[in-house]
């Protein structure tokens, strides 16, 4: 197999997190939330247009089954009050995308996370066997920059 070496090169910090979330599915969005909820400084990166994943961008609005918790409770019941006519404020199992995108969003602003849209992470930076950053690209900027996890 050919190969080629990559010449080492520096990397522009561009923030110091806590907690870094690479996709914003809905594993990582609530990952991130509750994360940001319980003080920590959050990234959450994604590599699509908006959050939410299989949940909004998959148009899949039943995404838990039959599953509860009080974050999906909240979530339903943020999406109802956003719905207009008879939907307003009746908690449905099913949730229109758009909606939920704009759920997520505010969910995200509240808990201070820091979202980056159109962003790929493209490494992994060890000391050992620590992550200390992920070198990610972010569309329109070719420049790689660091985010180091404490």
């Amino acid at each position: 197999m050919k190969t080629y070496t990559e010449a080492a090169r520096e990397l522009p910090v561009a923030g110091e997190y806590d907690v870094i979330v690479a996709g914003s599915g809905p594993a990582g969005a609530s990952a991130a939330v509750t994360a940001g909820r319980l003080g920590a400084r959050v990234l959450l990166i994604e590599w699509n247009n908006a959050v939410g994943g299989m949940s909004t961008s998959g148009l899949m609005s039943h995404w838990t089954g039959t599953v509860t918790s009080p974050l999906y409770t909240e979530i339903l019941t943020r999406c109802a009050a956003l719905c207009e006519g008879e939907g307003k404020d009746r908690i449905v199992p099913w949730i229109n995308p758009e909606v939920l995108k704009s759920v997520w969003l505010d969910m995200l602003r509240e808990a201070r996370v820091t979202v980056l849209l159109y962003t790929f992470v493209c490494g992994v930076v060890k000391e050992g066997n620590r992550v200390r950053a992920f070198p990610s690209e972010r569309a329109g900027n070719p420049t790689e920059k660091c985010s180091p996890a404490r």
